[in-house]
């Protein structure tokens, strides 16, 4: 500021040339350093996704889309751009890294393949024979609500035999 104040400011450019200068300098060391920092959080990101159970599962392409969302485009040094607006850059992706970490785990799950559905013609893998006493709890229903709580129950009930691929038959007394 005192540089700039002066009434002889012309003769006191060397200093703000010098100033303007080591600002830059000082920029540039430290957008080196946290771009390595960076980098190194962006491949254990990467690690970390692909250690998810899921990851395997995935199909080739889906992964590479995945991972090249973690890429890195920022240059290693800022010496040749302008070190401001890539030191800002780099810190906003710094500070954005863990929501992206969690957006993309959130991918690997919606992208994971479903299981197998039984083919059209093909007969699930058994049968299940299921008393009705041991299927249905007996309830007083006096509302609706308590009747879709009691029909839930059983739905669920038979859903886990239904995932498991098996016919369901229930004998009654």
């Amino acid at each position: 500021e005192e540089v700039l104040s002066s009434e002889r400011f012309h003769e006191r450019l060397p200093e703000l040339r010098e100033l303007v200068r080591s600002a830059v300098n000082r920029t540039e060391k430290k957008y080196e350093i946290d771009r390595a920092a960076y980098e190194d959080n962006r491949r254990k990101a990467l690690a970390g996704l692909e250690a998810e159970a899921d990851w395997t599962k995935l199909l080739e392409e889906d992964r590479n889309e995945i991972a090249d969302q973690l890429a890195c485009d920022l240059p290693a040094t800022a010496e040749n751009g302008d070190p401001v607006r890539l030191f800002q850059t780099l810190m906003v992706r710094q500070r954005t890294l863990p929501g992206l970490i969690e957006q993309l785990k959130s991918e690997i799950k919606r992208r994971r393949p479903s299981k197998p559905e039984a083919e059209p013609g093909e007969e699930p893998a058994g049968e299940e024979i299921v008393e009705a006493d041991t299927l249905v709890q007996s309830a007083v229903i006096s509302t609706a609500d308590e009747l879709d709580s009691w029909l839930a129950a059983l739905r669920e009930k038979l859903t886990g035999f239904l995932k498991a691929n098996k016919r369901i038959r229930i004998k009654g007394r």
